[in-house]
């Protein structure tokens, strides 16, 4: 046999061997029909083992094997593992299958790209991360990744959290966490059964846990907050090393005392700042006038920045250095403004908070561990407690937005932390009132002028969308407001108040449009609400069985009065709405006076709270009336000879 036909034969023998390596536990059709429903991934099989030699030397190595379903699910096939100067990364290995579970090609070292973890002007991080992509869209198919990390650092421990999302199946997830036996290791399991083996050998423990079967599913965006909605096993030790030192997380009393020392003694000013604030406050009797000055003084003259250089995360630059510079991160500007109002002779405190809109991740009181990604100002008092977003430059001395309100947070002060809460709002806070005057010619067109006043919590997102944009897109975003069919805004003006504690913005739009209006020989129908913002409405569950939330409290006060041209008799005025629930209520009246006039009065207030499962059917018909949902009856008009 000639050579070259040998030759050949060896090398197609070689590709086809090596196509047909593989792993057949991955074949895509043994997953479990069950585990398909609602699922864009699925979790074959995962190994997490955490090893803790000591407080300062800890190892884990992590391998899971995951099949993407769909597009939808393509992010669990990237792979993104940080590291900064407390970890490494020892090594990343990676395979990818086909939809049969035969290997189409391993990660090779170029395919793992190493980077900053941000780059923007306002970001200082040392934090890096190694990342890789397959590049691969043939679905479904299998990703499997080994890694392999160390941490010098216990104050974080790893966690376990098997389901990646609520899209996410797990077909078998184990994990194993050894440790010296006379090391006080505590843990905290959320939808996770607790039960786990525990194997001895020396001085060391590993406790081991196993879940299996769990199905992905729906989100429920009106569940309760949980601090982890998915199943989740978090660990802590009373005692830990952080960056060469060493602190007690037994209490949160000796969590916060570490906290407390670590950015102690960092209240020095400069001489020119201290002259500053006793020209502003020295004449000024009263306090909190006293803290709101230097709070404006402190937005005026600093800018924040993210630090998160070394002990940066953790440890506030000193006063003096943020009054030099003028900028800061959260720690380091609430620390700057503790020390302007010690100079004035107000005292105050450092609060770390989990800071996030929707408040998901709240302190255990009685499982103290690292759960925090924010810190604020506080300056208590019996009767007028005084809190202080040193962030912002748009708040009023007082007043926390939603990243902050309505949670326990911990204060830091000398003798330790000590566990409060943050102020809660309500629809007397975060309240809106407008006030519509429009005139409809004989064509049909409409000109309206509307006022409106904004307080609370929809002041923040309200105020990005009119005030921190460029005026282009301001304007596309109040075109885009009101339901009439089309419609241009001519002009507005926009302005906001931070006087009171409460943060307040004011608009005032001319518009002209059409839509809303039909005829038919002498009769005119015309929908009343014309100038309805819509709001969403939660999908229908008869079988609903858990309790929904609703996030915030709020209340709106809308009038409108709508002059015709022309004089009418009014055939059919839709009837008044009045609803009222332990959630909120809503009230809504037309009038039509004069020949000419149609009056609209409406309120509509939501309550903060968890409710009964029973209650859901009731919330979504009083959505439902609200956001102009249901099948709205016309207001009919006949035009008078």
């Amino acid at each position: 046999m000639p050579k070259y036909i040998v030759l050949l034969l060896a090398i197609l023998f070689f590709s086809a061997d090596t196509y047909a390596k593989g792993d057949e536990t991955l074949d895509c059709s043994l997953i479990p029909p069950a585990l398909l429903k609602h699922a864009d991934a699925v979790v074959r099989r995962s190994s997490q083992e955490v090893r803790i030699v000591s407080l300062d030397e800890i190892y884990e190595t992590e391998t899971y094997a995951i099949t993407i379903l769909n597009k939808d699910g393509y992010d669990y096939a990237r792979l993104g593992e940080y590291y900064n100067k407390f970890s490494t990364i020892n090594s990343i290995e990676g395979t990818l299958y086909d939809k049969d579970g035969k290997e189409v090609r391993s990660l090779k070292k170029v395919d793992i790209r190493d980077a900053a973890v941000v780059s923007a002007p306002n970001l200082f991080d040392d934090s890096r991360v190694k990342y890789c992509d397959f590049n691969y869209s043939v679905y479904p198919f299998t990703v499997e990744f080994e890694i392999e990390k160390r941490t010098n650092i216990s104050f974080f421990l790893p966690a376990w959290y098997p389901q990646k999302s609520h899209k996410c199946a797990v077909e078998k997830s184990d994990f194993s966490i050894e440790y010296p036996t006379d090391l006080p290791l505590r843990y905290r399991a959320f939808h996770l059964n607790k039960e786990h083996t525990d194997k001895k050998d020396g001085n060391m423990t590993t406790m081991i846990f196993s879940v299996g079967n769990i199905a992905a599913r729906k989100e429920d965006k009106l569940a309760p907050l949980e601090n982890f909605p998915l199943p989740t096993l978090i660990f802590a030790t009373d005692s830990f090393e952080f960056g060469g030192l060493s602190g007690k997380m037994d209490t949160w009393k000796s969590f916060g005392k570490f906290f407390y020392d670590l950015n102690d003694k960092r209240q020095d000013l400069p001489a020119e700042t201290k002259i500053a604030v006793h020209k502003l406050v020295d004449t000024c009797s009263s306090t909190f006038n006293k803290i709101s000055l230097l709070y404006k003084y402190l937005q005026s003259g600093t800018r924040y920045v993210s630090i998160q250089l070394g002990m940066g995360g953790w440890q506030c630059f000193p006063a003096d250095f943020v009054a030099e510079k003028g900028y800061g991160d959260c720690k380091a500007l609430s620390n700057y403004m503790k020390a302007l109002l010690k100079e004035a002779g107000i005292s105050s405190d450092m609060v770390l908070v989990y800071g996030g809109k929707d408040n998901s991740r709240k302190l255990l009181t009685d499982f103290p561990f690292s759960s925090f990604n924010h810190a604020i100002l506080c300056v208590p008092s019996e009767k007028d407690t005084v809190w202080l977003e040193c962030t912002s430059k748009d708040l009023p001395a007082g007043y926390l937005s939603d990243f902050t309100h309505d949670r326990d947070v911990l204060m830091l002060t000398p003798d330790g932390g000590v566990v409060v809460k943050t102020p809660t709002y309500n629809y007397s806070d975060n309240h809106s009132t407008r006030v519509v005057y429009a005139h409809i010619d004989d064509k049909d067109q409409v000109d309206a002028k509307i006022r409106k006043e904004i307080r609370g919590s929809n002041y923040v997102s309200q105020r990005h969308e009119l005030i921190d944009q460029p005026k282009e897109k301001v304007e596309d975003y109040l075109n885009r407001q009101f339901s009439l069919n089309t419609y241009k805004v001519n002009d507005y003006k926009i302005s906001t108040s931070l006087n009171g504690r409460i943060p307040t913005l004011s608009e005032q739009i001319s518009l002209t449009g059409s839509g809303k209006i039909t005829h038919a020989g002498k009769r005119m129908f015309i929908d009343p609400d014309i100038f309805q913002t819509g709001y969403s409405v939660p999908e229908e569950n008869e079988k609903r069985e858990k309790p929904f939330y609703i996030r915030e409290s709020f209340e709106t006060d809308d009038s409108e009065v709508v002059k015709l041209d022309g004089a009418y008799t009014a055939e059919y005025v839709p009837g008044e709405i009045n609803m009222t629930y332990s959630f909120g209520a809503y009230n809504y009246k037309i009038f039509f006076e004069n020949d000419n006039t149609i009056k609209l009065v409406r309120t509509y207030r939501i309550v903060e709270g968890t409710y009964d499962a029973s209650m859901f059917a009731d919330y979504v018909k009083f959505m439902k009336a609200f956001s102009n949902a249901t099948e709205q009856k016309q207001l009919v008009l006949l035009k008078k000879d």
